[in-house]
This record gives C-alpha cells, sequence and structure tokens, in this order.
C-alpha cells in the first residue's frame, strides 16, 4: 500500500527517532489519520530487518483491524488471543492479556502498543520489563490521560503527525457538520477538573428530563 504524504513523513520521523537513539517512540496522530496503516509500514519495515515484532492491542476489535491492516499491506503473521493457533514466526498481533499470559513463549525485539495512552498502566508494565531489550513504539490519537499522569515513564520521544484541521483542510477528512438543541445552559458555576468540566457537576446540571428530552427530539427532527 502506498502511503499519503503525511503519513510518509510520520513514519520517517518515528525512524529518525529510533536512529538517534531512542529505545521508545510515541506517535500522536489524529482519528482517521490512518495510524494502523502508518505502524503496520513501520513492522513491515522493522521485520525486513530480522527484528521479531508484536503488535499489541487491549481490545479484541483492535485486533482483528490491525490483523486486517497487516494482510493489505502483504505481511504474513499470526495472532495471539483466545481461540487462534496460527501464531506467526516473526510478526504477531496480540491481545494484551493473552500475551501477559504467554510471556515465556516468545522472545520480541520491537513491540508496537496501539492506543498507548494506555501504555502507562501495569499490565504493560509487564511487558516492557520482560524485553527490556526491544524498542517500544506506541501509537495513540489522545496523548493526554485523564487522570493527568505524563507518558515519558515510557517513551523517551514523542512525534506528532497531522491534526484534524489539517486532515480536513487538505481532503483527506470530511469537514464536520455540528448539531445542537437551541436550549442554552449556563455552565458558569460547574467546576474545572483536570482542564475539563468537574463530570459530577456536570451531570447533576445536564441531566434532567427537560435537556436529555430536548436533545433526543432535536435528534429525530434530523435523523429520524
Amino acid at each position: 500500500m502506498i502511503l499519503r504524504p503525511y503519513q510518509d513523513k510520520a513514519v520517517a520521523d518515528v525512524r529518525a527517532s529510533f536512529g538517534t537513539g531512542a529505545r521508545s517512540v510515541l506517535l500522536v496522530a489524529a482519528c482517521g489519520s490512518g495510524k494502523t496503516l502508518m505502524f503496520s509500514h513501520i513492522c513491515k519495515l522493522a521485520n525486513a530487518k530480522g527484528n521479531r515484532v508484536v503488535i499489541i492491542a487491549h481490545r479484541d476489535s483492535l485486533v482483528t483491524q490491525a490483523s486486517g491492516k497487516l494482510k493489505d499491506c502483504g505481511i504474513k503473521h499470526g495472532i495471539i488471543a483466545p481461540g487462534y493457533s496460527n501464531c506467526g514466526d516473526t510478526v504477531n498481533v496480540a491481545s494484551l492479556m493473552t500475551l501477559i499470559r504467554r510471556l515465556d513463549q516468545y522472545e520480541l525485539d520491537f513491540i508496537i502498543v496501539d492506543e498507548a495512552h494506555r501504555a502507562i498502566s501495569p499490565s504493560y508494565s509487564k511487558i516492557f520489563e520482560r524485553y527490556p531489550k526491544a524498542k517500544i513504539l506506541g501509537v495513540t490519537a489522545s496523548p493526554c490521560r485523564t487522570n493527568g499522569q505524563g507518558l515519558d515513564a515510557i517513551f523517551d520521544k514523542m512525534v506528532v503527525g497531522p491534526s484534524i484541521s489539517f486532515l480536513v483542510s487538505e481532503g483527506f477528512l470530511v469537514e464536520p457538520l455540528t448539531y445542537g438543541a437551541q436550549k442554552q445552559i449556563d455552565f458558569s458555576n460547574v467546576g474545572m477538573s483536570k482542564g475539563d468540566y468537574d463530570l459530577k457537576q456536570l451531570a447533576d446540571l445536564v441531566d434532567r428530563p427537560g435537556i436529555t428530552g430536548d436533545s433526543i427530539a432535536e435528534y429525530s427532527s434530523i435523523c429520524p
């Protein structure tokens, strides 16, 4: 598959970061930018150099999505997850918890983490500690965690890919149309927490029949 120019640049920037000595790199790219294609391409390049690669996902749907993209790219691979027996020799897509239970069965040189804002959790730490010499690539659209914890304990460098506004302006994404109910809500008394509205106070304000009911009516009028 042929990468778009911005995808090609992101891949080159990731490779350059590893080339300057980073062990772990975080690639940040907006939803719809083709993150799965980008890390599949990086997987192919790493495997061509003899590296044993695993792509880790925390949900079954992400495992099958990554596997499908690898197939599109012509990359022979296996799947490490319940119900699968086709473990690949040098490239695999793995369910997080299944890989943790089978860490003694594999040797890895390159680890790719999908939804990498989760990589700070103890589950991923077990994997990283098991393979201290493996290089790590994390991929995410949202590097900010709601608890405010940074990702610098895991990643040495960050590569920032295209934004949604860029993708829209270049015609890769459709510009969204936004609809909303007419009733105005006063948020002036809602406090802030971790850079956003306090969720409990917000729920107390908006979770009322007169507001949610109007929203349902508005949606119904637009898309019955």
